[in-house]
């Protein structure tokens, strides 16, 4: 065999590679530029445990705002409440609330943009991670589901003083973590 030929056979091979390579696109980013805040509330007293988001006392509990519908946690000795925003520039595209004093969890779709968040949720004390949470899309600009013990037996199994840790996630099979924040019920 022609030595020039296969020299020749081989560049083109790897012209044609390296040319499928450079015209692959890179796997689609949701949010270019996400920014992920949140807070930890400590529901006795409202002191914020972590997190940058402002937690404001009231007489009933602690009260967050945001320009969604704000944040209300009630009074609970003993809980932690926790919250997450998604921002996508100067845009509040998703947030993320639980709330330990009924143990319920919020999953908010707040931008009409075709993408959603997921949502798990993770027990220390039974060692096990919650099903995948979303908030369904539809033409409104905000889009909530509400999970709760009476709708969802994993949440129902949640004790008093379980440390549990929310995660938010860009895809459905939960492999593209945005974000996490420690709660307990």
């Amino acid at each position: 065999m022609d030595p020039r030929r296969t020299s020749a056979a081989l560049l083109a091979s790897l012209g044609v590679i390296a040319g499928a390579l450079l015209s692959t696109a890179a796997p689609a980013q949701a949010y270019e530029t996400l920014t992920v805040r949140t807070a930890r509330v400590d529901t006795d007293d409202c002191s914020r445990l972590s997190g940058t988001l402002a937690v404001t006392a009231s007489t009933y509990g602690c009260y967050l705002y945001d320009s969604v519908d704000d944040t209300y946690f009630v009074k609970d000795p003993g809980g932690e409440a926790a919250k997450m925003e998604l921002w996508n520039g100067g845009d509040q595209v998703a947030k993320v609330e639980f709330h330990p004093y009924d143990r319920n969890l919020w999953v908010y779709d707040t931008s009409n943009d075709g993408d959603t968040v997921y949502v798990r949720v993770y027990s220390t004390r039974r060692a096990q991670w919650s099903p995948v949470y979303y908030a369904v899309g539809t033409s409104k600009d905000v889009d909530v589901h509400r999970i709760t013990p009476q709708d969802e037996p994993w949440f129902a199994a949640i004790a008093e003083n379980e440390d549990l840790i929310v995660e938010v996630y860009d895809n459905s099979d939960a492999t593209k973590p945005l974000g996490r924040v420690w709660a307990r019920a």
